[in-house]
């Protein structure tokens, strides 16, 4: 018996030391898995950093080759334009230097003409050494720019000291610009002169109390009328009126966009809206932040005005913009990736390219300016409010002379230019109960 309660109390023992040691590697146990939570979090959170610094750097490698790219871009695009302006200008002089010996070879008395050449030949001297330097410079190559990251990420340490590198390299010019023979003298004064005037086609009436803000010509001697007045939007043909669409608010602008679409817009609804004249209907409506009004196409490309905020939008075909910038002047036109703007407040008529740069300015000789059209020789056709007069402005804004006034007709209450690109008639109309066409003659003088 003795020995049975013995035994017992060994058992008893030998379980509680069991017991504590399972105790023991339980706290072990624990203590481990406390351990490695702490270390899967310091790795998450080393991982995390490196990311973020990976990040930051990667950031700062893309501003920098940014900065890089700009500065090239500037830099050629600097002498790109000061090759083209100082180019034109030349030009320009030729041209008129061409046209004035013509006209004293042709009106003037054989001494004038002889010093007329005479002094010639020194601004030719000029020129022709001007045409040598452009020749020689570096304006005339362009640059292949590109960025080089090392796939191998070999620059990259645990400092992050550097990561990949970044390399603008430049290669010669594809152009071809052959140092080619001067003509002669005689040569130089064969170049021709072109007379435009505007030569009177028809006269059609207009329907009653129409109020017209926007033209557009189309194919087939066809055009639409915006008529703000009664909210509609008009196609006219050989003397016959048809209304298209009526709308709840007042449309303003109007522009082909193709054969028989057109795109209008509707600064209430702040919308533009593409029309088919043929079956009546809206097709697509356009919406923008802010109201908009003039709306103009070159068969490429749309630009939408917003004269409130004097903003310019150019868009794809299908109302995608594309930039937005700064214009003077609500009232404008697009033409082979140009817009021609009028400020009427100042006297002004502007150029710019699809991306805002303003290419040239003719201030303060067409007074009050309030409708522009441009024709396939990038003539400018702008009438003026204050002179009614009907102005014609060279490419690049070099000259302007009166092509027609109220003398020639009544021209007081028009406000609408439109011509139909490659094409030789001009469409004058307004708030007026008639409106004018006018063919584009153009006279070759040698």
């Amino acid at each position: 018996m003795l020995n049975i309660v013995l035994r017992l109390k060994k058992v008893g023992a030998d379980l509680k030391n069991l017991t504590q040691e399972f105790q023991a590697i339980e706290s072990f146990l624990s203590k481990m898995k406390s351990s490695i939570d702490d270390q899967r979090k310091q790795c998450l959170e080393e991982i995390r950093q490196v990311r973020s610094q990976v990040n930051t750097h990667l950031d700062t490698l893309e501003t920098i080759i940014k900065e890089e790219i700009t500065t090239n871009y500037e830099n050629l695009k600097s002498k790109l334009e000061a090759t083209t302006k100082h180019t034109c200008h030349n030009t320009i002089a030729l041209q008129d230097m061409a046209k004035e010996l013509d006209d004293l070879q042709r009106d003037g008395t054989e001494k004038q003409f002889f010093f007329a050449v005479r002094s010639s030949k020194e601004i030719l001297k000029k020129i022709s050494k001007s045409l040598d330097e452009l020749r020689e410079t570096d304006a005339l190559s362009t640059k292949d720019i590109s960025v080089n990251v090392d796939p191998t990420l070999n620059a990259f340490d645990n400092k992050i000291v550097s990561f990949g590198k970044a390399v603008i390299k430049s290669t010669p010019s594809v152009m071809n610009y052959p140092k080619s023979v001067s003509p002669t003298f005689a040569q130089r004064s064969q170049r021709s002169a072109v007379t435009i005037s505007l030569e009177f086609g028809e006269r059609f009436k207009l329907p009653s109390n129409i109020d017209v803000t926007g033209c557009a010509q189309l194919t087939n001697e066809k055009c639409v009328l915006v008529d703000r007045h009664q909210n509609r939007l008009v196609l006219h043909q050989r003397g016959n009126f048809k209304d298209i669409v009526t709308f709840s608010n007042s449309p303003y602008d109007v522009c082909s966009l193709e054969d028989n679409t057109v795109a209008l817009t509707i600064p209430n609804e702040k919308a533009v809206v593409y029309v088919d004249i043929v079956l009546g209907q809206i097709i697509q409506t356009v919406y923008f932040p802010y109201k908009c009004y003039n709306v103009d196409c070159d068969g490429k490309l749309l630009a939408i005005g917003f004269p409130g905020n004097e903003k310019l939008i150019v868009a794809d075909l299908e109302g995608k913009q594309i930039n937005c910038f700064t214009i003077r002047g609500k009232e404008f036109i697009l033409r082979n990736d140009e817009i021609y703007s009028v400020s009427e407040r100042d006297d002004e008529i502007l150029c710019y390219d699809v991306f805002g740069k303003r290419k040239w300015t003719y201030p303060d000789i067409v007074q009050r300016p309030v409708g522009v059209a441009v024709d396939q020789r990038k003539y400018v056709y702008v009438f003026s409010k204050l002179n009614e007069a009907i102005y014609i402005i060279s490419p690049y804004g070099s000259s302007s002379r009166v092509v027609i006034d109220k003398e020639d007709a009544a021209l007081s209450d028009f406000s609408c230019l439109c011509m139909y690109p490659d094409s030789d008639q001009l469409l004058v109309c307004g708030s007026s109960n008639h409106a004018l066409v006018y063919n584009v003659e153009r006279k070759r003088t040698w």
